[in-house]
């Protein structure tokens, strides 16, 4: 029993040993060096009524600069970014401060827990191009639901087709549309095809529309690649 008391006592002192030795060498780490940016993000809900879609930016670490792609209905004055930066470092200016993106140079600084320093200028690359042509609803702003007591509504859910009714004695020729887009297809262009109209004319939303015959809106994205035709319908009830 005596030989038993001795090996725990004996364990014990080793581990007291042990963990001293571990926390000495532990206050011996040098201050990390860290001090890079690895990910650069506009988020659509830190930039609410400015930004509709997340634009993720290129981190160049060889030559320090961090590109980025700017819509171009982007308000630059008044950008929150959103940064992911080295553990232990800190960031200048910080993570989601309001940045002016219209200034000839915008610069962050990394700072290490050692001291050390990295700066990144900030580039903005060829202008973001959004891709889709996508139209979410269709309302008809002077003309009231009486069911809603807001203006008529309609949604494009899972077809390019869709019968407004309006009230009996409503001028269809003049009709104000208002085309609601999807987050990703900003800055769209739309030909609006009225009276059984071959070529169409361009359409400035929101604006005057003639529905005496079913109207196509053909939507095209600002890249170009993609059209997609809208068809509405008015009928008086």
């Amino acid at each position: 029993m005596r030989n038993i008391k001795i090996y725990f006592w004996t364990a014990i002192c080793c581990s007291m040993l042990w963990s001293c030795q571990r926390e000495n060498d532990i206050n011996r780490i040098p201050p990390s060096n860290l001090r890079t940016i690895v990910s650069f993000v506009l988020n659509p809900y830190h930039n609410e009524g400015n930004l509709n879609v997340q634009i993720v930016g290129t981190i160049d670490e060889l030559n320090k600069l961090i590109k980025i792609k700017i819509p171009g209905d982007l308000r630059l004055d008044s950008i929150r970014p959103d940064i992911f930066f080295a553990p232990w470092a800190s960031i200048s200016p910080q993570n989601l401060e309001y940045i002016n993106f219209t200034a000839d140079t915008v610069k962050y600084t990394v700072t290490a827990q050692s001291g050390k320093k990295a700066v990144y200028s900030l580039v903005k690359d060829v202008p973001y191009i959004y891709t889709k042509s996508t139209v979410y609803a269709v309302s008809f702003t002077n003309i009231i639901d009486s069911g809603t007591g807001i203006a008529l509504r309609g949604s494009f859910n899972t077809s390019t087709s869709i019968t407004m009714s309006v009230p009996v004695g409503t001028d269809i020729t003049k009709i104000i549309t208002n085309l609601e887009f999807a987050p990703d297809s900003h800055m769209t262009k739309v030909i609006v095809k009225e009276n059984g109209g071959f070529l169409g004319r361009s359409f400035t939303n929101p604006g005057p529309v003639n529905y005496t015959k079913p109207v196509t809106f053909n939507v095209t994205s600002q890249d170009g690649q993609i059209t997609t035709a809208y068809t509405v319908t008015v009928k008086s009830l």
